[in-house]
């Protein structure tokens, strides 16, 4: 008889992000980077999966994904899978086209949300440097909130990224999501 498949190792990482979880603000961001196929995101799975209590939307973010509409439909599709209600309660029509991306992802983590992009570095691969100001701008926002806007605790916005150095310097730029 053949043993379902169990995550083994990363006690330690587990237990970061658990800590992290518990004791950082209702809001706040998580940047994991590495190298390719090293287990970010069966990490990030993982853990999520053992978590009851919270909401979360998976997102891969192609590098074949060009346009804002492609970003948009990414996430939409995450969120679908996930829980389709949470999407008929975001009303696309109020929304500039070109922001879609970003106030889905703010709706998202406004109802408690773990938002999780991953391989997050191809935001660059629009050429529109228009995107990733937009994701700053919503980050800054969020973060000045604090506590007040979130009717739930512990939304999270983690982004995971395999790139590692166009990855960093979208992180370390003055004007980065997450300095």
């Amino acid at each position: 008889m053949t043993q379902p498949w169990t995550f083994y190792g990363r006690q330690k990482e587990l237990l970061s992000l658990n800590e992290f979880f518990q004791t950082r603000g209702r809001f706040d961001v998580l940047a994991i980077r590495g190298r390719r196929k090293v287990g970010k995101s069966d990490l990030i799975q993982t853990f999520l999966d053992r978590q009851t209590d919270r909401r979360s939307i998976l997102c891969q973010l192609e590098e074949t994904d060009a346009t804002h509409d492609a970003f948009f439909d990414r996430l939409a599709a995450a969120v679908t899978t996930a829980n389709p209600r949470l999407l008929v309660e975001f009303t696309v029509g109020k929304y500039e086209h070109n922001n879609r991306f970003s106030n889905l992802t703010e709706h998202l983590l406004q109802q408690g949300c773990v938002v999780v992009l991953d391989e997050f570095q191809n935001i660059g691969n629009t050429g529109n440097r228009n995107m990733q100001s937009q994701f700053q701008h919503l980050i800054d926002r969020l973060q000045r909130r604090g506590d007040r806007d979130f009717s739930q605790p512990h939304c999270r916005l983690i982004l995971l990224g395999s790139e590692q150095q166009r990855f960093w310097e979208m992180l370390s730029h003055p004007r980065a999501p997450c300095p």
